[in-house]
């Protein structure tokens, strides 16, 4: 057999960790841990379990499952034969399922009694059931080594956008782009073998994936805990002895809430990472104060990988910034502002999708759809998403300018803007508040704020509070949801 790639294929990582500390434990989850020996194990047995069903290197197997230690012993799995995972958020609506379906066309899935609905009775080839199945295949199968050699640029998973507007599209990432994710990982964050990662975050999504896979393939412990909880949270860093998770700010909002967050022991943690979506600044002092002071700002994308990061010996004096280029990836601001970014980490292709892949890139160099602005020690601040400009007027205004300052105020838990039609001025600048417990405040005096910190034309015409504002699965504020409130 030709070995000369095996080092390429994404799950090397994990039989490498399995023969350095083979009775380590490489993952717990309520009751149930398994040592990187067992876990290597299952992983193999799993693989070969895959080829008995038929499917071979390049065929598509369709996750459909929770976020549990099989979502990522299926991703190893599938890593070790060639086969492409295509995961996907069991809480995603049918219309989103049919789609990704279509468009992928996976040879086999893998789903739960509780997404077994979901599954078309025409989907063709294995349908395998977590509950009642998966096991069985594992019991039946060999624990032989099961890694196979693949090219760098051979597909390893096939991520979905967040749908935040139209159907998601496939970002096709390689064994290659994957695996030069980890020294940013290594370097960046000081991932190692004596970290005990918390993964309380989507493993259908980026973040979620990527951080527990590169935990195991740095010979870490994966703590899974599911369905966030910020005081059960609280509670396993401390019990766990917890150093490195990742959160959102709506799960920082909610730690920084928690009754129990002045009592609770968070020394363990040595890097806590903020990504996903911006920051602001009160809470960022605030996780600095009350939570850690081992913050790291992570500016990535899924198609991307990491962009920037803000360590925490630089978020005092630079925090406003999503910090300096990460380790091994080129980045820029293009004359129109837009930030692109480039390096083996980044996206293979929208899969199938020509167009919108032709429209990602300038050259080799990814386009993000933000906007952002360098200072002169070359640190990246964010000035908002090219498509989400608000053009009122004639004049330019970017939502998160606006929402910067709209947190500067000490009524707003959280906000968000977009733009609203309006007849005579094309688009009108309109803002969604979320109100902080026991605060009050009303448009004229959110409106009036934001006159007194930035230009006039850019303040709100229309400010409308809600109780929450509406997320993606994956923590992101839902803006397609707020452009339609108010439609015809």
């Amino acid at each position: 057999m030709d070995t000369r790639h095996v080092a390429w294929n994404v799950a090397h990582g994990l039989t490498w960790a399995a023969a350095r500390t083979p009775g380590k434990i490489a993952v717990r989850e309520g009751s149930r841990a398994f040592t990187y020996r067992e876990l290597n194990a299952r992983v193999n047995r799993l693989a070969h379990a895959l080829v008995g069903l038929g499917l071979r290197a390049g065929d598509r197997f369709l996750l459909l499952v929770s976020d549990r230690v099989e979502h990522l012993e299926t991703l190893f799995a599938c890593a070790k034969v060639g086969v492409v995972a295509a995961p996907v958020d069991h809480r995603w609506r049918p219309e989103e399922l049919r789609h990704a379906i279509a468009l992928y066309e996976p040879r086999a899935v893998l789903f739960e009694e509780a997404t077994r609905a979901m599954v078309p009775a025409t989907l063709a080839g294995p349908r395998v059931c977590l509950e009642t199945e998966y096991e069985t295949l594992l019991a039946t199968a060999g624990a032989t080594e099961a890694l196979q050699p693949v090219a760098a640029e051979a597909p390893f998973v096939i991520g979905s956008t967040s749908g935040t507007s139209g159907l998601p599209k496939g970002i096709v990432l390689s064994h290659r782009s994957m695996l030069w994710r980890m020294p940013i990982y290594a370097f960046d964050f000081g991932f190692g073998p004596d970290d005990v990662w918390l993964s309380n975050t989507p493993m259908a999504q980026g973040g979620g994936r990527a951080f527990a896979m590169a935990t195991w393939i740095r010979g870490g412990t994966v703590l899974i805990d599911p369905d966030f909880d910020p005081e059960r949270t609280l509670a396993t860093i401390a019990r766990e002895q917890v150093t490195t998770c990742f959160m959102v700010p709506t799960m920082f909002g909610r730690i920084l809430a928690a009754s129990g967050l002045a009592a609770a022991d968070t020394s363990s943690l040595r890097c806590v990472i903020s990504t996903g979506a911006p920051l602001s600044p009160t809470m960022r002092v605030e996780i600095l104060d009350r939570f850690t002071p081992n913050l790291y700002q992570f500016y990535s994308s899924t198609e991307s990988g990491g962009i920037a990061v803000l360590p925490p010996w630089m978020q005092r004096d630079k925090g406003d910034s999503v910090g300096v280029g990460v380790f091994g990836k080129e980045m820029r601001v293009a004359e129109d502002g837009e930030v692109l970014s480039r390096g083996p980490a980044v996206m293979t292709e929208y899969f199938r999708n020509p167009e919108a892949t032709a429209a990602a890139f300038d050259g080799d160099w990814f386009r993000t759809g933000d906007t952002g602005r360098p200072d002169q020690d070359g640190f990246l601040y964010i000035v908002g998403r090219k498509k989400e400009m608000i053009i009122t007027g004639g004049l330019n205004v970017y939502p998160a300018e606006v929402e910067r300052v709209l947190h500067l105020h000490p009524a707003v838990q959280e906000a968000a803007v977009v733009g609203g039609p309006d007849a005579e001025w094309g688009e009108i600048v309109k803002a969604f508040v979320q109100l902080r417990a026991g605060h009050a405040a009303t448009e004229a005096d959110i409106v009036e704020h934001c006159r007194a910190h930035m230009a006039s034309y850019k303040k709100p015409k229309v400010v409308e509070f809600l109780p929450e504002l509406p997320r993606t699965s994956n923590g992101k504020i839902a803006k397609n949801l707020l452009r339609e409130r108010g439609r015809p």
